[in-house]
C-alpha cells in the first residue's frame, strides 16, 4: 500500500483529463500492491511486495515485504527484474534512459539486515544507478552527491539518461520531501538544485516523472484526497492540479507519459490497495477549426456625398461620436468595444457661416464575433518569449473548463493564458481549442491565427 511507501519515506525513504479522460485498472498476475510503473524499453517495470521469496526475511511494521522490481507483459505476466537489483530490502521505484541501457533505483543502503523487524530509522534510502554492456547490468553503484543522513528516492532519469529528478528531504527546500534535480557531468551528477517554490510546498511532494518539458509528480497538498497528481509545464511554469478520474479521494501517484499526458500509467489505492491502471486522455485533434475574426473596432468613416456638396474646401465635415468630435471628410476612429453608437454628422459652410446639422445620421450596432479568441501579438521576434490570452473569448451561453493551445505537431499547453517562443523564423499557426458544456451538452470549438516571427538581427541588418 502506499502508507508504506511513505512511512518508508518519513523514516527512510505513491484521470483522464475532466469528461474525457479514460482510466481502467491494468489486469496482472502478481498477488501484492503494485505502483510505480517505469517505462523499459517496450515493457514496464513496476514495483510489488507479493511474497515470493522462500523464507521471511524482513517485514515493516504492517507486515510487509519490502518491494522487489518486475518486468510486467501486455497479457499481464510477470517476471523478476535483473537479480542483480534484488536484495532483503527494498529496490524501487526505478527509472531507465529511452534505450534501456541506464538505470536509477532507489533501495536501502544496508542490504545485509537478516530476518527481523525493519529498522526504518537506520536504513535509509539512497540512489544508484547501472548501465549495460556485454555482459549485462553493471552493479549498482551510489550516486556521488548522496549524504547518507537524509533520504534519497523516486529516481526519474529524461529520454537521454542525462537528467535525475528525484526526491529528497535534504537541507535547503521548502520542506518535508522536496523534488530536486541533477544532471550528468564527466565526472559525475552534478549538485542537486531544489526545483523551488513553483513545485515544491511545505508538504511532501513524491514520485516525479519527466516527459518532454513536463514533470509529473505527487504532493499530499489539499487536493482531492491524499496524494493527488500534478503537473508542471516546464516551458511556461505553470502548475495544473489534475482533475478526476486521474485524480481520486484516495492516493494517485506513480503518474508516467511519454506523449504530454494523451496516454501512460498511473499508480493508485483508489481500490483499497496500490493497483496499477492505465489512461487515455482524447485531446482535440484540432481539425477544422475556423480562422479567428479580429476583434478589431477601429473604422474609416467617410460621408459618400461629399462631392455633392459644392466647394469642399469651404466646407468642415465635424462628426459626433458619442463624446468625441472629430472633423474631416474621413475620419478614422476605434470604437471601445461591442454595444450601440449614434453618430451624427455636421457640415460647415465657412462662406456663409452656416451649420447644416445632423446631415446624416447613423446608429451603428457593433458585435463581437462568437468564437473563441486569441489575444497575442501579430508579429513576434526569434526566441523572444511572447503572451497569449483567451480573456476575450465570446461564447455566450457555454460554460468552459478547458483551454488548449497549440503550437506545432508536439506543443500543447493547458490554460486561459500562456506563454510561447519559436525557435525559427516563418509564418506559423497558433490555435486555441475551448471545451464545456452549453445548454447542458458537450461543447467544443477551435480558432487559429497566423503569427509572424521575425529574426530582429535581420531586420537591424537591412
Amino acid at each position: 500500500m502506499v502508507r508504506l511507501i511513505l512511512t518508508y519515506l518519513f523514516f527512510i525513504c505513491a484521470i483522464g483529463y475532466s469528461q474525457e479522460a479514460k482510466v481502467q485498472r491494468v489486469e496482472n498476475d502478481l498477488r501484492g500492491d503494485v505502483f510505480s510503473p517505469a517505462f523499459f524499453r517496450d515493457k514496464l517495470v513496476v514495483c510489488s511486495n507479493q511474497k515470493d521469496r522462500y523464507i521471511k526475511t524482513v517485514i515493516d511494521n504492517n507486515n510487509a515485504e519490502p518491494a522487489d522490481l518486475y518486468v510486467l507483459s501486455e497479457d499481464g505476466t510477470y517476471e523478476r527484474f535483473d537479480e542483480l537489483f534484488r536484495t532483503n530490502y527494498n529496490d524501487g521505484p526505478v527509472s531507465f534512459s529511452s534505450d534501456g541501457n541506464s538505470l536509477v533505483i532507489s533501495r536501502n543502503i544496508k542490504v545485509d539486515q537478516k530476518v527481523g523487524l525493519f529498522q526504518t530509522t537506520e536504513n535509509r534510502l539512497a540512489l544508484y544507478e547501472s548501465h549495460t554492456d556485454y555482459y549485462g547490468w553493471n552493479r549498482p553503484k551510489l550516486l556521488s552527491f548522496i549524504d547518507t543522513a537524509y533520504q534519497y528516492s523516486h529516481p526519474s532519469l529524461n529520454e537521454t539518461g542525462d537528467r535525475l529528478v528525484f526526491v529528497s528531504n535534504m537541507p535547503g527546500g521548502e520542506g518535508g520531501f522536496d523534488i530536486w534535480i541533477s544532471h550528468k557531468k564527466k565526472k559525475g551528477w552534478s549538485t542537486p538544485v531544489n526545483a523551488g517554490p513553483e513545485i515544491n510546498t511545505a508538504n511532501n511532494e513524491l514520485f516525479p516523472s519527466q516527459d518532454k518539458g513536463f514533470i509529473y509528480f505527487s504532493s499530499d497538498r489539499k487536493g482531492f484526497g491524499k496524494l493527488d497528481i500534478y503537473a508542471f509545464n516546464e516551458k511556461t511554469s505553470e502548475l495544473e492540479h489534475l482533475p478526476e478520474p486521474i485524480n481520486s479521494s484516495a492516493d494517485d501517484f506513480g503518474l508516467i507519459s511519454n506523449s504530454k499526458l494523451k496516454n501512460g500509467y498511473l499508480s493508485s489505492n483508489r481500490n483499497g490497495k496500490d493497483e496499477l491502471f492505465s489512461f487515455e486522455y482524447e485531446r482535440p485533434t484540432f481539425e477544422a477549426c475556423d480562422s479567428i475574426v479580429s476583434n478589431n473596432m477601429c473604422y474609416t468613416l467617410y460621408e459618400e456625398n461629399a462631392h455633392d456638396y459644392g466647394n469642399e474646401d469651404a466646407l468642415i465635415y465635424e462628426w459626433h461620436i458619442n463624446v468625441d468630435t472629430l472633423r474631416g471628410v474621413s475620419i478614422d476612429y476605434c470604437f471601445p468595444g461591442p454595444g450601440e453608437y449614434e453618430i451624427t454628422l455636421d457640415i460647415i459652410d465657412t462662406i456663409i457661416k452656416k451649420t447644416y446639422y445632423k446631415e446624416s445620421y447613423f446608429l451603428l450596432t457593433l458585435d463581437l464575433e462568437e468564437q473563441p479568441y486569441i489575444t497575442c501579438p501579430d508579429t513576434v521576434y526569434l526566441g523572444q518569449e511572447f503572451s497569449l490570452s483567451s480573456e476575450e473569448t465570446n461564447l455566450p451561453g457555454a460554460q468552459l473548463n478547458e483551454y488548449i493551445w497549440k503550437f506545432n505537431d508536439q506543443d500543447q499547453v493547458k490554460g486561459p493564458k500562456t506563454k510561447y517562443s519559436y525557435s525559427e523564423t516563418g509564418t506559423f499557426e497558433i490555435k486555441l481549442a475551448v471545451r464545456g458544456t452549453k445548454n447542458g451538452e458537450p461543447f467544443e470549438d477551435c480558432v487559429f491565427k497566423s503569427v509572424v516571427c521575425t529574426d530582429p538581427k535581420t531586420i537591424s541588418n537591412n
